[in-house]
């Protein structure tokens, strides 16, 4: 547990390595445990410290959305700093909403991050044409974190030079159950802006 002010701690758990740090971001309502089925042989395999760790929004209960999404990074960055792993390269990995995270971040640290691998993450396209935030319903507590979340990602995306391989389902299925192709649209989309980034299906 790490103290990250106005009485607030972040749960961080961490495999250490000698190679450069794999920080993981969970997707909406997941905590960094949603990752332990796969973070010791990720260790093993790559000899790299492995970062999980629960974000303030951790969990969906209502106080999640009354917690600004820039404070989130500047909670995490804190905590890194505290551990020792502030102004190191790094390396991040998101799933689900954990991508806009991994992008806002990104942005915050261009110099510091080397690679991402998105885990068929939400982008700003799909964030935008899932839940029309285009013009949010501002009394819709979920509409109203995500289109803040958007906001900030759009004004800070990844930035292009950052390698990334975006790694996508064969099948994405919408909630009526029909294949979906917007998704599938929205990351290629994603991966057309920089010769440094991969598409894997």
């Amino acid at each position: 547990l790490i103290s990250v002010g106005n009485g607030q701690q972040l749960h961080f758990t961490i495999i250490k390595g000698k190679e450069a740090p794999i920080l993981f971001e969970s997707g909406f309502g997941n905590g960094g445990d949603v990752w332990k089925n796969i973070t010791k042989q990720i260790a093993d395999a790559t000899g790299a410290t492995i970062i999980t760790y629960d974000r303030l929004s951790y969990a969906e209960r209502p106080q999640t959305y009354q917690i600004s999404f820039e404070n989130e990074i500047k909670a995490l960055e804190l905590g890194l700093q505290k551990l020792g792993y502030s102004g190191k390269n790094i390396m991040l990995v998101g799933h689900s909403l954990g991508g806009m995270y991994n992008s806002y971040y990104a942005s915050r640290h261009p110099t510091e991050v080397k690679a991402g691998v998105l885990i068929d993450v939400v982008n700003i396209c799909s964030l935008t044409s899932y839940y029309k935030l285009e013009n949010p319903d501002l009394n819709d507590p979920i509409e109203k974190y995500f289109a803040r979340i958007l906001d900030s990602v759009v004004n800070n995306p990844m930035p292009l030079h950052i390698p990334v391989i975006d790694i996508v389902a064969e099948r994405h299925y919408d909630e009526k159950g029909k294949l979906d192709t917007v998704w599938l649209d929205c990351h290629k989309k994603f991966v057309a802006q920089s010769s440094s980034r991969k598409f894997l299906l």
